[in-house]
């Protein structure tokens, strides 16, 4: 939950996490339009005060649902510290817990519980919708918790508290709330939950957990966000038929205001010295914080504050604050400095730390001199802040907002998470206020500082008569808890709107049946899909998004790292790295003289048989984005000393990439299934530095990917209306590019080596790891290293599976992967359930169980995740993490292989349901299942099915997900909706064919294991 380090710097979270910001971006001046929400977005408030919000995207298989509640750790009160987010934990264990869910095919369960707002989510494929959002709703209005969960989840926060309260961060952040916060700190989530040593049994803590479900999860503290093939006006009634009667309450104001009045005194500036042995000995550290509540009034001077005029809202505070602090971090380069912002309803605050090295002299190195100049030098700054530099705040904060529109999920995910800080108006509304921010607003966020000097016990000794003579206040560990006044806290009722509906677009005429949902999709996404051929021969995909502000433009380029031969491995990703980095400077050129809007993100990804570079931009960009992706390849100039950048480049990036434990067992499978074939050289495993290459054929490498040949492009999002004309104007026949890429490439070599073959061979190898460790301390910071190096005794690595897959892109294929991502699934569930036990089973016995003598319920690993199409080659691996026991992996594949065929056969037997766990408030629960008949085969493969349409979901939420994926079928397939076509061919499938694809492909066939050398049998 919380970081623990010996030398902790508070680190606070920007709720609003679109707000973030980089140094590169500031400059840009040209202006930004606001955005409008997407097209086919509706509001209601349904009479109960729910507030629903959907966005219709037919674009994807999956109804996405976010529910979000006031009930965030600022709602706290003496008694209940801890206990909101003991809800948030025990919240997806209500009833059946996610079993129910699952069972009813939903997944992708989350929960978050923050300061303002407590969010949950999962998906579920269209045609599960009404299923499980009926127990989603049934579980809001009558919550039931078992006793065992309820001990559980509060044992172990108890304990996480504990292990906090006793820790240097936790001492620093109780401080910190304690006189930052003084009215009210036990409002703040410092970690540390004195409500939680209360002594009390089972049903105290569930009339605690029931005061915050009747008071804060109700109907007007909520609001609900469903997107994806769906209806509006079908949610809706969806959403009236199964919460119209949940239960309203009368609840709190938003935010509490104190009324402004005279300057206080506590808001008068205060020192504080934090003094610990566990802090550390060699640095100091410094934070300064500025928060809302010292600043009731705005005087250029402290002394005139009497005649000052008052800041009204919070809200002032917070656009300045932004500002900001957005000004003064983006003009550091290389400083110890971190200046940041956290956006908290009425108690949003400014923080500015520092590290300094200690000091040995009393009469030098004064810490409280090191405090002083940095407030001077903060100060000076603040005061040398321009009209100019506020005018590049005021554009990143509209360009922020724009990147909510990358997409409708993005759009979704911004508007459920600042839902809290105001409703759907405060996303349009911060940005206004950000344009508003005045110099003089600015400088008064810096009026009314606290600071904390926090030092280690030598330190504060060394320099004690300075800290006294300072003013600084100590505080110690030892008597720091959160300050509980005697009594407690409580307003304002909302009313309510039967739906009222934002906007005026007509929802669309159809509204998808559940057995053919998933065809309808398939039919609207591959309307939307428009290929073509420019007239230099190289084909075009395009897919419209409107609900965008973005577009992604992906340049495919066939040959990848085998077409430079086997023995030059990292060529064609020293080529594209060349490429990349002459788009990003052409690209920053232009953003800096103020002719893009934003500056576009470029990435890059080399294969063995093609590669690809990706350009994200806002779509009015489009023709200058376009200009620099021509212009590049006519820029075939490479000096020796920029090869030489080059491939030191890539041998960092290998070197990087080959720490991971996983890369190396998959190097040496390949190297295994490639042994003895012409490519041997290129799949043997030589290290981590590529192989010794010329000058000569680095640059030979940089001009092959100027091929129009090899070339194809793909552009996903709001698209230009004239994007054809414009990929044409670029990359036709007629443009330099197509003249200047022939004559740069009629001389190359393109004869590349025939594809190889991987020779599958069954059994096992094990393979001594090699660890690297890496820290983001300086050098100089980090300390001296330990006089003695403790070995670990846990060797959990992972470990792979190979198997032998169909063809690609065959019908056998794609139900292959659905299969292998089933068997990934429940055999994730299986160890999660034995853990589960093994954990229980500790805490009941009298001692635990000793390394000697594991719990036989102990788990032989955490988790499985599947993958397919290995490189482009005709394999399939899982990857098991943190693994235990060999025996017992392998184990479970074979239990969970045999459990599915029984399954598809309709062979197996529905267990019965447990009695429903104790409610939280009274309530009538559905009656326990009592069903033993047969599982069908029909059910095993719907619910194969629905598990597998979620898991690759995610792989195009995003637009460049989705625009890698149509470049990949563009190529492999010339078809740009091949991963469309996947679903629905999975979707035609009955049980008969998956349990033929997973006899003669899973069952009984050969298998490859790669194990750690440290893996214990």
């Amino acid at each position: 939950m919380h970081t623990k380090r010996l030398f902790v710097r508070l680190v606070f979270c920007f709720v609003f996490s679109s707000f973030l910001w980089c140094p590169l971006c500031l400059g840009a001046q040209t202006d930004i339009p606001e955005q409008n929400p997407p097209e086919n977005f509706y509001a209601y408030t349904l009479e109960n005060g729910l507030e629903l919000y959907v966005q219709e995207d037919f674009s994807v298989p999956v109804v996405k649902t976010d529910y979000t509640a006031r009930a965030g750790t600022s709602y706290q009160e003496p008694e209940t510290t801890g206990f909101y987010r003991l809800y948030s934990r025990l919240f997806w264990q209500s009833g059946s817990g996610l079993d129910a869910y699952k069972k009813a095919g939903a997944g992708n369960f989350k929960a978050e519980c923050t300061s303002l707002q407590a969010r949950y989510s999962f998906t579920a494929a269209v045609q599960n919708f009404e299923e499980t959002f009926r127990l989603f709703a049934h579980s809001l209005k009558n919550p039931s918790f078992s006793d065992e969960a309820v001990q559980a989840e509060f044992s172990a926060l108890k304990k996480e508290s504990s292990a906090w309260s006793r820790s240097p961060g936790g001492f620093i952040n109780t401080a910190v709330y304690n006189r930052v916060f003084a009215a009210a700190p036990w409002k703040k989530d410092s970690g540390v939950y004195p409500a939680l040593f209360t002594k009390m049994n089972t049903e105290q803590i569930r009339a605690k957990l029931s005061y915050i479900q009747k008071k804060r999860y109700v109907p007007n503290q909520s609001a609900l966000f469903i997107s994806g093939p769906v209806n509006a006006e079908a949610v809706l009634e969806t959403v009236q038929k199964e919460l119209s009667d949940w239960e309203r309450s009368y609840s709190p104001p938003l935010f509490s205001r104190e009324k402004s009045g005279t300057v206080k005194k506590e808001n008068e500036q205060k020192n504080f010295v934090l003094v610990s042995n566990d802090f550390s000995k060699d640095l100091n550290q410094v934070l300064i914080q500025y928060t809302a509540q010292t600043v009731k009034f705005s005087p250029a001077k402290k002394e005139d504050a009497d005649t000052a005029e008052p800041i009204e809202t919070p809200e002032i505070f917070s656009a300045a604050a932004w500002t900001a602090a957005f000004i003064l971090q983006s003009k550091r380069e290389t400083e110890n400095i971190d200046i940041s912002f956290t956006a908290d309803g009425s108690d949003g605050r400014l923080s500015i730390q520092t590290l300094f090295a200690a000091g040995t002299n009393a009469k030098q190195d004064n810490p409280v001199e090191s405090l002083n100049k940095l407030t001077a030098q903060i100060k000076e700054e603040v005061q040398n802040i321009t009209e100019a530099d506020l005018e590049s705040a005021k554009k990143y904060a509209r360009l922020l907002q724009q990147e909510a529109f990358k997409g409708v999920h993005p759009f979704i995910d911004a508007l459920s998470e600042n839902w809290a800080y105001g409703g759907i108006e405060y996303f349009y509304e911060w940005p206004r206020a950000v344009e508003n921010v005045s110099l003089q607003d600015v400088q008064n966020v810096f009026v009314f500082p606290r600071t904390f000097l926090i030092v280690h016990s030598s330190q504060y000794k060394l320099y004690e008569k300075e800290f006294t003579e300072s003013g600084c206040e100590l505080v110690k560990p030892e008597k720091e808890t959160l300050n509980f006044p005697s009594g407690t806290a409580g307003s304002k009722t909302a009313s309510g709107n039967t739906a009222d509906r934002q906007g005026t677009k007509q929802a669309p005429s159809f509204i998808p049946e559940s057995e053919t949902a998933l065809e309808n999709y398939g039919a609207f996404t591959k309307q939307n899909i428009e290929t073509l051929a420019l007239s230099s021969g190289i084909p075009v995909s395009i897919q419209k998004l409107p609900n965008t502000a973005w577009t992604v433009c992906v340049l495919g380029i066939k040959g990848g790292e085998f077409k430079h031969g086997y023995a030059k491995k990292g060529l064609e990703s020293i080529a594209l790295l060349n490429l990349a980095r002459t788009v990003e400077d052409e690209l920053y050129y232009l953003y800096e003289a103020q002719s893009l809007i934003a500056l576009p993100e470029v990435k890059t990804s080399a294969g063995l048989f093609s590669s690809t570079l990706s350009v994200s931009y806002a779509v009015q960009d489009t023709e200058a984005v376009l200009g620099v992706l021509a212009a590049a390849f006519k820029n075939t100039e490479l000096t020796p000393a920029q090869a030489d950048e080059l491939y030191f480049a890539e041998a960092y990036r290998r070197r990087t990439e080959s720490a991971s434990a996983d890369a190396q067992l998959k190097e040496a499978a390949l190297e295994t299934f490639f042994g003895g074939t012409d490519a041997e050289p290129f799949f043997k495993i030589t290290g981590d530095t590529p192989p010794a290459v010329t000058y000569a054929e680095i640059r030979d490498a940089c001009v092959s990917v100027y091929n129009p040949d090899s070339l194809n492009l793909i552009f996903c999002g709001n698209t230009e209306a004239d994007i054809k004309e414009l990929a044409e104007r670029y990359f036709g026949k007629e443009s330099a590019f197509y003249t200047e890429a022939l004559s740069s490439t009629e001389n190359a070599d393109n004869n590349s080596p025939e594809t190889p073959v991987p020779a599958f061979s069954q059994g096992e190898r094990l393979v001594r790891l090699h660890r690297l460790f890496f820290t983001d301390i300086p050098a100089e910071l980090a300390g001296n290293r330990p006089a003695k190096l403790i070995p670990t005794t846990d060797f959990a690595d992972p470990a792979q599976l190979y198997l032998k897959s169909p063809p690609p892109d065959s019908r056998e294929e794609v139900l292959f992967a659905a299969l292998l991502q089933e068997i990934a699934y429940r055999m994730t569930t299986q160890f999660e359930l034995a853990s589960k036990s093994e954990k229980n089973a500790q805490t009941a016995a009298a001692s635990p169980p000793t390394a000697a003598a594991p719990s036989r319920s102990e788990s032989p690993a955490v988790s499985v995740s599947a993958l397919g199409d290995i490189e482009g080659f005709p394999l399939a691996s899982l990857h098991f993490v943190k693994v235990k026991s060999k025996k017992g992996i392998k184990k479970a594949f074979k239990t969970v292989v045999t459990e599915l065929a029984a399954e598809l056969a309709g062979k197996t037997r529905k267990k019965k349901e447990n009695s429903p766990a104790p409610a939280v408030k009274t309530a009538e629960q559905p009656a326990a299942s009592t069903d033993t008949s047969s599982v069908s085969a029909a059910e095993a493969a719907a619910a194969i099915k629905n598990r597998y349409t979620q898991a690759v979901f995610f792989s195009f939420t995003t637009m460049e997900q989705r625009a890698l994926l149509m470049q990949k079928g563009a190529e492999s397939a010339s078809n740009p909706a091949r991963y469309v076509d996947r679903l629905l061919i999975l979707n035609e499938a009955d049980a008969e064919e998956l349990a033929a694809v997973l006899k003669t492909r899973m069952q009984n066939v050969p298998l490859f294991w790669l194990f750690s050398a440290d893996t214990k049998d």
